[in-house]
């Protein structure tokens, strides 16, 4: 995956000050498989936890799930049921296993006379990656004439004793008020992950 930081793509959340693109992830061999319409499929993780990445019910190819099948019933390829996604995620996402039948009872009927499948793709994450945030401290501003200095005027981090008062309680909004204009700043957090209460 290539991503470019730019206004362009993730917009200008403050016009006139130099930004980053921070972000965190993680890397997990997916699983994937079809399941034909009337059948099921266990997912299981074992000891860990079951992350849904992708799911649909419909047929996108005449290929998958086409034994046996008169042509009629393949002739479709663009039908897909658009609650799958939320369907799957409520009985399978932070379970250690799960069971689906590929059914139109359940997913619906998005293409009536064709033989559909169930596609997932999922992956097993440890238990602990359902914790929840906590935030311990945070504040916006500048602290320091040293931090983030990269590409940046010099008169833009002169002062170093700004700091806005609101930023703990909306720090969940990611919203700030602007503490000293003409400064450059940035937003420091302690948090911890934990199980949620």
């Amino acid at each position: 995956c290539l991503l470019k930081a730019s206004n362009s793509i993730f917009s200008d959340p403050c016009f006139g000050t130099y930004k980053y693109l921070d972000i965190s992830y993680s890397c997990v061999p997916p699983k994937s498989g079809q399941t034909c319409e009337g059948q099921q499929r266990k997912l299981e993780c074992g000891s860990n936890v079951i992350h849904i990445h992708a799911a649909s019910y419909g047929r996108t190819d005449k290929t998958t799930c086409s034994a046996g099948r008169p042509a009629n019933q393949l002739s479709r390829t663009d039908c897909s049921a658009s609650t799958t996604l939320p369907i799957v995620r409520e009985r399978c996402e932070g379970r250690t296993t799960c069971l689906l039948k590929a059914l139109n009872s359940i997913f619906s009927d998005p293409c009536g006379g064709i033989y559909k499948y169930l596609n997932i793709s999922y992956s097993c994450v440890p238990p602990n990656s359902s914790n929840v945030i906590r935030i311990h401290t945070a504040s916006y501003g500048r602290r320091d004439k040293t931090n983030l200095l990269f590409w940046t005027p010099c008169e833009s981090t002169q002062q170093d004793d700004c700091s806005a008062s609101t930023t703990l309680p909306i720090v969940r909004e990611s919203i700030f008020s602007n503490p000293c204009a003409g400064v450059y700043k940035y937003l420091n957090i302690s948090y911890s992950c934990v199980p949620p209460s």
